[in-house]
């Protein structure tokens, strides 16, 4: 659970902060290569073409916005520490309120471990593994029941719950041959069947329990 809010909460909360009156979007992408080494990247934006810091001005103080970029060097710092990550980068688009962190890894094996350092952890045998990839399957684990425990132990330090109704979660595996099969909820394929994707709202996922793990044959 503490891997997921060092990793996940700098945009998480990023996005949650922004008015009422946009949709956000969270966008978690990664890309398989041949070889089972890959890329990753989480962005966070709002579905329209006004500023982040436009809207984010008119309701509230904006200096949040340096402890996110505090957050963020802290974490890049470390992704760029561990062995088998690689071009780690964080970029920012004002104009259309995106936030992206990304970089490389060489397996799964340093996928997971870097996750882990992230939080000033160690990857243990015993301890769960986010991702897994060989040569013709890809998997993420089911992060529900964590995400709601999250919550819970953070509940005094969100803001109404209702902003979930309006973040949308966004997951993209792009694989480098054709898929096979697929086990997820409410996914799409691409028209060359090389990317799936699924998408819901976070309250949806929180309240109904969607299972978000993706399992793929290809």
């Amino acid at each position: 659970m503490k891997q997921i809010k060092r990793f996940l909460f700098p945009l998480f909360i990023l996005a949650m902060t922004i008015s009422m009156q946009s949709c956000i979007e969270i966008v978690e992408e990664i890309t398989v290569n041949e070889d089972q080494s890959g890329s990753m990247s989480l962005s966070a934006g709002v579905n329209n073409t006004n500023s982040i810091f436009g809207l984010v001005g008119s309701f509230t103080d904006i200096s949040f916005m340096g402890d996110l970029e505090r957050e963020v060097e802290i974490v890049m710092n470390k992704l760029k520490a561990q062995e088998g990550i690689s071009n780690v980068h964080f970029s920012k688009l004002e104009t259309g309120g995106k936030y992206a962190l990304s970089f490389d890894f060489k397996n799964c094996k340093a996928l997971n471990k870097a996750l882990y350092a992230v939080n000033d952890e160690e990857k243990t045998f015993f301890q769960p593994s986010f991702y897994k990839i060989k040569k013709n399957k890809y998997r993420r684990k089911n992060i529900t029941n964590w995400a709601n425990m999250l919550l819970e132990k953070e509940k005094d330090n969100l803001p109404d719950e209702s902003l979930f109704d309006l973040i949308e979660y966004t997951a993209v595996v792009n694989l480098p041959r054709q898929v096979k099969s697929v086990k997820a909820s409410d996914v799409v394929m691409s028209k060359d069947e090389k990317t799936v994707s699924t998408s819901n709202y976070i309250s949806d996922i929180l309240n109904k329990k969607i299972n978000t793990s993706i399992k793929v044959r290809y």
